[in-house]
């Protein structure tokens, strides 16, 4: 099922703003680059990724490249736009317009999405974990939910309407390569339930409000960008919406012609890209907007 985005800001936000006055944001570095060189950290949704090859096959375009960084073996891992790249890869492209970034604060910072459930009680999640056998859960105070993510071992906070905390422990001595088939588990128990939401808040009243039908938040550890890395060098990858890189600075609306991804002359293309961006400049219809906004057209 398609997990739905709301960045309700809150106690869950703990990223500084960008400060125009102290940091410069670079223009996007866009290349093209085989298909075959993008790994993903991320599972995908099938459901969501065959509507965007249906939205691209229509429109000719890709509007917005996926942003990557390099792996440091030759290879790009995507930090966001893992469905495009299926997609791509869904229509045959041979290569990639992608935006390529130095993973590294402040322009690119690295959280973790929360699952808020509205058809999966915390029960079920917790049943379903148990009945895995494979780690331990503990109860925790509602306002120990912080400390206990600090836990060795700990890559889960379980949050039901009802105030009750669990956190799910794979041991002190597990890390994000044995952590990572786990959340995967988790994460299946109730992906298939029904739709649940990405939120950046942990902050129970504020999600009830807005969301009165909730039953569960799914809180996640957040891991630093070299550990995704040794996970994807591993051959492994975490569930879809969990990682959240926050990147200042992104190309958007780009809509670059697919029919400039079928090129098999790399050279040949990244040529060609340079040229067409150099129009899109020449002709003023590039602009960098510093302030954050609300999108109402996705």
């Amino acid at each position: 099922m398609n997990a739905n985005v709301t960045p309700i800001s809150g106690r869950g936000l703990s990223h500084a703003p960008l400060s125009r006055e102290t940091v410069s944001v670079p223009m996007p570095h866009l290349k093209i680059v085989p298909l075959e060189l993008l790994v993903l950290h991320e599972e995908t949704d099938p459901h969501r990724w065959q509507q965007l090859m249906g939205r691209m096959a229509e429109d000719g375009i890709l509007l917005n490249p996926p942003v990557v960084s390099e792996t440091g073996d030759g290879r790009y891992m995507v930090l966001d736009g893992a469905n495009r790249v299926m997609a791509l890869r869904g229509l045959g492209m041979t290569c990639a317009l992608v935006q390529v970034v130095e993973p590294t604060e402040p322009l690119v910072h690295l959280e973790a999405w929360y699952h808020l459930l509205m058809y999966c009680p915390a029960d079920d999640v917790l049943n379903g974990m148990l009945g895995l056998g494979v780690a331990e859960v503990r109860p925790v105070g509602a306002a120990d939910v912080r400390r206990a993510l600090t836990d060795e071992g700990t890559f889960a906070v379980i949050r039901s309407v009802d105030g009750r905390a669990f956190e799910i422990n794979a041991g002190p001595d597990s890390d994000i390569l044995s952590q990572a088939p786990l959340l995967r588990q988790m994460v299946a128990i109730y992906r298939h339930r029904g739709p649940f939401e990405r939120v950046a808040t942990d902050d129970m009243a504020t999600l009830r409000e807005h969301y009165p039908m909730m039953k569960a938040l799914i809180i996640f550890q957040a891991y630093r960008h070299e550990e995704i890395v040794r996970l994807v060098r591993a051959g492994g990858r975490l569930p879809t919406g969990v990682t959240r890189y926050i990147i200042h600075g992104r190309a958007m609306r780009v809509r670059y012609p697919l029919d400039e991804l079928k090129k098999h002359d790399l050279d040949e293309a990244n040529t060609r890209l340079q040229s067409w961006l150099a129009e899109r400049f020449a002709s003023r219809r590039v602009r960098f907007y510093a302030d954050s906004m609300f999108i109402f057209d996705e």
